[in-house]
């Protein structure tokens, strides 16, 4: 029996809603168990959060209450969104409780809502780009693999920044296929303000933002007058939304409008004399090869094991079998996607040769393949600048190979292990309804195993 579309949109928003509840209650069971301090930088990042709910003010990053006194630096020199989210839910908390540890758990908050709105517009992103039950495999792949949801449990701005990227995509997808109505317009500003506001290591998505909304509007031939002034009404919003953090920078930090040369300089004075900067053992302070770097010092390995799940300060590592479970998906995926991309061009190009004439596309046609093969190439672009700025703040900065700093790559790398999975799935099962059972499958195994890594690792 064929259901109506009514019927299907009803059981979509069901699914999602079921979800959204499932990752709340998830990222919540987490936070709740997760010992204060035992997650990467809490103490330094709750500082911060400290001083704006009782100040209700911002802080100057080199302000001495919340300066660390290893490091000589706070959080308070990069954007600190999630930060006054968390100062505000407990100036509310303290009203309600003395508790130490409910008042870090409001606090946490913050990155548990985040994680709540990330599974939301994953939910939109996979109904755009794959059909039937391929779609919740995405959603599933994209949200519940442990790192994301360690994410979502303690104090850090990546949950924010993962919000954001969704946001983004989504924005991408409908402005692809509206021909940039304003609601995808504005939801890119508004998605793009939001990562500006997060991590640095996100801000890939707003140079590809810039690419995608000029090069597709090419592509499609949009009216220069009405490119112009929707890419000023972007502008404007990005602006008045986050430009205001980069105005303060420049007027607090001597011009400094990122934070990051002025955060150096307060290291280099008030840091522990081992931790400033200039005396930090780093791979290019010792001459070390690139490749030594990544490889004899397993920045490779370390890197994906913690983008995997790796938890307190990377000290809690799960069973081999968890981490070898989730590269055999990883990598039947990638050989998935880079096979099928591959074999799909020889297909064309046998018929090419067979017809020996060229195919003929419609106008419209030839914009929709222009698009996929733009939209393609930016989410590539989107993983390797992460991984790029990670090796080289590993390299030049502080050896820290941890999987977090490559976490914006989340959204286009699952996109490409779904498709690969599907590419795999189609040429092995013929039978549709069997191929669905099976990926109904894998989704619900890779939706369950947060909570048996809950109960095996986290669960005090």
């Amino acid at each position: 029996m064929e259901l109506t579309e009514k019927t299907k949109k009803a059981i979509k928003i069901t699914i999602t809603i079921i979800l959204a509840i499932y990752v709340f209650c998830l990222c919540f069971a987490w936070a709740k168990n997760i010992p204060f301090n035992n997650a990467p930088d809490e103490k330094m990042k709750y500082d911060v959060c400290e001083y704006i709910c009782n100040n209700l003010k911002l802080p100057h990053g080199g302000d001495e209450s919340i300066r660390d006194p290893i490091w000589g630096i706070s959080y308070a020199f990069t954007p600190i969104l999630s930060y006054m989210f968390s100062g505000i839910f407990m100036r509310i908390a303290i009203h309600f409780t003395q508790s130490a540890f409910e008042i870090v758990l409001a606090a946490r908050f913050i990155s548990i809502l985040c994680m709540v709105g990330y599974v939301i517009m994953n939910a939109k992103i996979g109904d755009k780009l794959f059909k039937g039950a391929y779609k919740w495999l995405y959603v599933a792949f994209v949200t519940f693999l442990p790192q994301v949801v360690f994410l979502g449990s303690y104090i850090n701005n990546d949950s924010l920044a993962l919000l954001s990227i969704s946001i983004i995509v989504y924005a991408w997808i409908i402005g692809l296929e509206k021909d940039w109505n304003w609601k995808s317009c504005i939801l890119m500003a508004i998605g793009i303000s939001i990562c500006a506001l997060s991590y640095y290591n996100a801000y890939g998505y707003i140079l590809c933002s810039l690419f995608i909304y000029c090069i597709s509007s090419y592509i499609k031939k949009i009216n220069i007058k009405e490119f112009l002034k929707k890419g000023i009404v972007i502008a404007l919003i990005v602006f008045a939304l986050a430009g205001w953090w980069f105005v303060r920078n420049f007027i607090l930090y001597d011009g400094d409008f990122i934070g990051l040369n002025v955060s150096r300089e307060y290291g280099e004075q008030y840091a522990l004399n081992q931790y400033k900067p200039s005396n930090r053992k780093t791979p290019a302070h010792q001459n070390m090869s690139l490749k030594y770097m990544l490889i004899d010092k397993k920045w490779i390995k370390t890197t994906i094991q913690s983008f995997i799940g790796q938890f307190g300060y990377m000290d809690i590592t799960m069973d081999k079998v968890f981490y070898n479970g989730y590269k055999i998906v990883g990598v039947i995926g990638l050989i998935g996607a880079i096979g099928g991309f591959f074999i799909s061009k020889i297909i064309s190009l046998i018929k090419k040769i067979k017809k020996k004439t060229e195919t003929k596309y419609t106008d419209e046609e030839r914009i929709k393949i222009k698009e996929k093969i733009l939209f393609t190439i930016l989410m590539v672009i989107c993983i390797i600048i992460p991984i790029i700025l990670s090796i080289y703040y590993s390299y030049s900065s502080d050896f820290q190979p941890q999987g977090r700093y490559i976490m914006p790559i989340i959204i286009p790398f699952m996109y490409f292990i779904t498709k690969g999975i599907k590419n795999i799935l189609k040429f092995v099962i013929r039978n549709e309804k069997i191929q669905n059972v099976l990926v109904g499958v894998i989704a619900f195994i890779w939706t369950v195993i947060p909570i048996i890594v809950f109960i095996k690792y986290i669960k005090r």
